[in-house]
């Protein structure tokens, strides 16, 4: 199923304006990205990398739309208006703004992203009004930059370009007639189809192959072992590799998935629709400048409005910082309140960082090599496991 957005339906007291950040369209194509779940591996291998990225993790796409909406949901329950503005507007253009702090801040952390478009030039312009406590936390988002290296958002263009969906999602439902304001929705696991998207599905479909596919199945008296998940299937292994009928029946998205994943059927097939489904993917097939849709519009009704705001919250608008918060590697639990214990020990981080973690669980999983060589242009140092997991952010 498409997921569009295009065709869904001066001074200020108490605001810190922010100076403009350009996103600038000179890129190179060098993100390192890992298709990991959360893991720290106890084998006793060894990474020989290059300072730069010892790390990712696994951004939740929610996060912007989760922090605000009890705020949002204080103004949205107020039966007001402030001229011809109905005060629900105030409450969507609150979740706008999120979703645009979320996006220059990320941005702003990435060292380089693969694209070559220009776009997404004017995102750090867009102005910002949030309560200061949400603007902070937002401020904390991104790659992690540590002594050893960096650990990166993965998938960063296609998490940046998700996020400005739900920004502009939000901005059309400010700005136009006709939508329903659940100011609780946003559009998550998104992917187009991109290098970062077939590595995103790659991602999702290893997961769901070690939980569902990764036993013998049996039907009475019949036992049937699906294949070993990997690139090299031909279409002859696929096909000898379907499975008798009542496999077939049952789960329709085996054969897709291998296909998918070996690269012998593109992932905008229509056919892939039942394998997308179970992976909770979303393909996406709008442009970059069809996601750009909903921000001007947006930016300039905020603008006009921003005024009001200053009735219920203290409202700021910071500059992105450029590096993101260890509290990230703190990953969610069974809901949206709960955190496990991070990879990272709490002797690496500060009160600060541990509290941001466990309050706000930006992230859904990570990955950090446990055993790594560290090797830059001055020293080579190996570390043990423990020894990383100390000292890895210990760069105070």
């Amino acid at each position: 199923m498409r997921a569009t957005i295009s065709n869904v339906a001066g001074s200020d007291t108490g605001v810190r304006r922010k100076t403009e950040c350009t996103l600038s369209d000179d890129f190179e194509n060098s993100i390192e990205v890992s298709n990991s779940t959360q893991s720290m591996s106890s084998q006793k291998s060894v990474y020989t990398i290059e300072a730069t990225t010892i790390g990712t993790f696994h951004f939740d796409d929610h996060f912007p739309v989760r922090v605000i909406q009890k705020y949002a949901e204080h103004i949205y329950n107020q039966d007001m208006r402030y001229g011809d503005k109905d005060v629900k507007i105030l409450a969507v253009l609150l979740v706008y703004s999120s979703c645009v702090k979320a996006a220059q801040q990320l941005w702003s952390s990435y060292w380089t992203v693969p694209t070559e478009t220009d776009a997404f030039s004017n995102v750090g312009g867009l102005p910002t009004y949030l309560p200061e406590v949400i603007d902070e936390v937002l401020l904390k988002l991104g790659d992690i930059e540590t002594k050893y290296g960096r650990i990166r958002v993965r998938w960063p263009l296609t998490t940046f370009k998700t996020v400005l969906v739900n920004a502009s999602y939000y901005g059309l439902m400010a700005t136009q007639s006709g939508f329903a304001r659940d100011i609780g929705f946003s559009f998550r696991n998104l992917i187009w189809n991109d290098n970062e998207g077939h590595e995103k599905m790659d991602h999702f479909i290893e997961k769901y192959w070690q939980l569902k596919f990764n036993k013998v199945y049996t039907h009475g008296k019949e036992r049937f072992l699906p294949l070993r998940l990997h690139k090299r299937l031909t279409e002859e292994d696929i096909v000898a590799g379907a499975g008798p009928q009542w496999f077939q029946h049952e789960y329709p998205e085996y054969e897709v998935l291998l296909k998918l994943y070996s690269r012998r059927m593109p992932c905008d097939d229509s056919r892939a629709g039942v394998a997308f489904e179970k992976l909770g993917l979303r393909r996406v097939a709008d442009s970059d400048e069809e996601i750009m849709t909903g921000l001007d519009a947006a930016s300039t009704l905020l603008s006009n409005i921003r005024y009001v705001y200053h009735r219920y919250f203290w409202m700021t608008d910071l500059n992105p910082t450029g590096n993101g918060s260890p509290g990230q590697l703190f990953v969610a639990g069974k809901n949206d309140s709960t955190a496990s214990t991070a990879l990272i020990t709490s002797k690496s981080m500060t009160d600060d960082e541990i509290e941001y973690g466990f309050t706000w669980v930006p992230s859904i999983s990570f990955d950090i090599k446990s055993d790594i060589r560290m090797a830059s242009r001055e020293t080579r140092t190996q570390l043990t496991a423990e020894e990383f997991r100390q000292s890895l952010l210990d760069s105070r």
